[in-house]
């Protein structure tokens, strides 16, 4: 599916959606292409009708600065819900990126799911925090009553990453993240170590980071966390790397039970150099964590994840030097 959703000029455009077998849940996702000179949308999509909850979260976002390679200040992409109306189901949305170099523009592109469920389907535990520090710093944080009895953890995902330097002047970028470190989830309460950074290669720049994000628990009949290799925590890496990844994904459906789609989130990730104090520095042109809208397969569900730290202007292929991600999502299938 490919249409424009019914709002004024550069609206988002909706890429795909899924329906619960019960109805009660619907995942619709978005594309926001923001081009040079707009660094933010505000206005209308059309959902559905008829829901009681209706959340919004990042599912992914690629940044390109204009005219070159340069040092960076700050690094900023949100989704915002303003408004839903239940009779017509149109929604207000804010979408904004920010890549802040010397002395150009950028561009951007966002992709964004917006979950409409009802209230006894889903639970959805705001976290709204910042922290600041010595080229990175972290936020620990035990929620309780965040998965309540009956409801499964699905994932904890992002509505606003936001991180620069205190003092506003731009660094050449050794690394830059922001991601759950650590998790434990023991319902009803879970508890995580989130890492925000943006550091130069002697870690030595003051940086804030400031994130907006949701614990999500479901109803297993509605929604059942995706399988992951490590416990509760959805990830992709890769080392080593001099050209833009582009990444073709399977999730593997539980076996047993019918999917009818996929809720496929950002909740983190990493970009970095090196893990070493003094180690490579480079100005930055491209930062990529991107993510399609999944398709669904007989087996499970695909996604085109991308990931990219790009040192020179206009050249995905030749990343010197090379460097490392790590994605991090969060995933369910809708039953």
């Amino acid at each position: 599916m490919s249409q424009s959703s019914a709002g004024p000029p550069n609206s988002p455009v909706i890429a795909g959606q899924f329906q619960s077998s019960s109805g009660r849940t619907l995942l619709q996702y978005f594309r926001q292409s923001l081009p040079a000179g707009q660094p933010s949308f505000r206005g209308p999509v059309l959902t559905s009708p008829g829901f009681d909850q209706v959340e919004v979260f990042l599912c992914g976002f690629t940044f390109k600065t204009s005219v070159s390679e340069a040092d960076l200040g700050r690094a900023a992409v949100n989704v915002q819900k303003f408004g839903y109306d239940g009779q017509t189901g149109v929604l207000e949305v804010g979408v904004g990126a920010q890549f802040a170099t010397v002395g150009q523009d950028w561009s951007s592109e966002v992709t964004f799911v917006v979950i409409l469920t009802d209230a006894s389907a889903a639970h959805f535990s705001q976290v709204s925090t910042g922290c600041g520090g010595t080229a990175e710093c972290n936020i620990t944080r035990l929620v309780a009553n965040a998965v309540p009895a009956g409801m499964q953890y699905i994932g904890i995902a992002t509505q606003i990453w936001d991180a620069g330097t205190r003092s506003g002047g731009a660094i050449p970028v050794n690394a830059i993240s922001g991601d759950v470190n650590n998790l434990a989830v023991t319902p009803p309460t879970v508890w995580f170590d989130y890492v925000g950074a943006l550091r130069n290669g002697a870690w030595t720049n003051d940086m804030f980071c400031e994130w907006r994000s949701a614990i999500i628990a479901f109803d297993p009949a509605e929604m059942t966390r995706a399988p992951t290799s490590l416990p509760y925590q959805y990830t992709i890496l890769g080392y080593h790397l001099t050209t833009r990844q582009d990444i073709y994904s399977q999730a593997q459906a539980p076996p047993g039970i019918p999917a009818t789609g996929f809720l496929d989130a950002f909740q983190g990730f990493t970009l970095l150099y090196s893990q070493n104090i003094n180690g490579p520095e480079r100005p930055t042109w491209m930062i990529e964590s991107s993510a399609t809208a999944p398709i669904m397969g007989p087996n499970g569900a695909f996604t085109h994840y991308g990931a990219f730290l790009g040192s020179r202007f206009s050249d995905t292929v030749n990343a010197i030097p090379d460097y490392g991600f790590q994605i991090s999502r969060a995933a369910g299938f809708l039953h």
